[in-house]
């Protein structure tokens, strides 16, 4: 949760900065949509190595060995967010428009983080976890992003 919670803080405190400063919001948003998924990926290795995130029992042969066999759940994530920063990497040459990086980015973390967390321990809430909720609200979010942004550009040809 608390990844969340930087990330509308973050999202906040840079639309004041940038809309103060009459800069592009959106070319802003794409560089950001490229950096974090690494950034993070490195975090999560620090994660990793303290034995944070505990994944369900399986008897998966890739399980990790904390306290039983469990799914690595850390791993999992820093695979998403490495395959997400590659991707995006990728595309950043290729003439998207503006703001398109970063709906891929945050559509892809909120769809593949939702799906990690069935295979976390984290407590649920209605059978979802807080992260999951937060997923839907921002995919969601995300969708109605790119869903207006297509009905402008139609409405202008």
């Amino acid at each position: 949760m608390i990844w969340s919670s930087g990330l509308l803080l973050s999202l906040i405190s840079s639309y004041i900065y940038l809309k103060k400063n009459k800069l592009d919001i959106l070319k802003y948003l794409d560089v950001f949509a490229i950096a974090v998924p690494l950034g993070h990926a490195i975090a999560r290795i620090g994660c990793y190595l303290i034995g944070d995130h505990i994944g369900k029992l399986t008897n998966v042969p890739w399980a990790i060995s904390l306290n039983g066999s469990t799914h690595p759940v850390v791993l999992y994530e820093i695979i998403l967010l490495l395959s997400i920063f590659l991707v995006l990497y990728n595309l950043k040459d290729k003439n998207l428009e503006k703001g398109s990086l970063f709906a891929i980015y945050l559509l892809s973390y909120s769809l593949g983080r939702f799906v990690i967390d069935f295979f976390r321990t984290d407590p649920l809430y209605y059978g979802l976890t807080i992260a999951q909720y937060f997923c839907i609200i921002m995919f969601l979010t995300m969708i109605i992003f790119v869903s207006l942004r297509k009905l402008r550009k139609y409405k202008k040809i």
